[in-house]
C-alpha cells in the first residue's frame, strides 16, 4: 500500500498561495475637483506596478465637467515607483518620476 498522504501534504506547502483581492475607496478633493470610486488589486503590498491593479471605477469631477474612468476604458501606467500599498491605503508619489 502507498502512503500520499505526505506527498500531498508536501505538494500543498509548496504551493503558492494567492493573495485575496483588495478593494480599495478613493474620495480625494483635488483643488475644486474631486475624485470618488474604487481601485481593486490583487492583494499585493509594498510598491505595485500596473498589473497588481486588477480594477478600477473612478469618477473624476471638475469645474464643470466629470469622467468616468474604469478598466475597460483606461489604462494604468505607471514606472513601478510611484504607486505603494498597505492593507489600509493606497499612495500615490506625485513627485516621483514619469511613469
Amino acid at each position: 500500500m502507498f502512503k500520499t498522504v505526505p506527498i500531498i501534504a508536501l505538494l500543498l506547502a509548496t504551493s503558492p498561495l494567492a493573495a485575496a483581492s483588495i478593494v480599495y475607496n478613493v474620495n480625494q478633493t483635488i483643488g475644486d475637483g474631486s475624485v470618488v470610486g474604487t481601485i481593486t488589486t490583487d492583494g499585493s503590498f509594498g510598491t505595485l506596478t500596473a498589473a497588481d491593479v486588477t480594477g478600477f471605477h473612478l469618477t473624476v469631477n471638475g469645474i464643470g465637467a466629470s469622467v468616468v474612468l474604469t478598466g475597460a476604458d483606461s489604462v494604468v501606467v505607471d514606472n513601478g515607483t510611484n504607486f505603494t500599498a498597505t492593507t489600509s491605503a493606497l499612495l500615490f508619489n506625485y513627485s516621483g518620476p514619469a511613469g
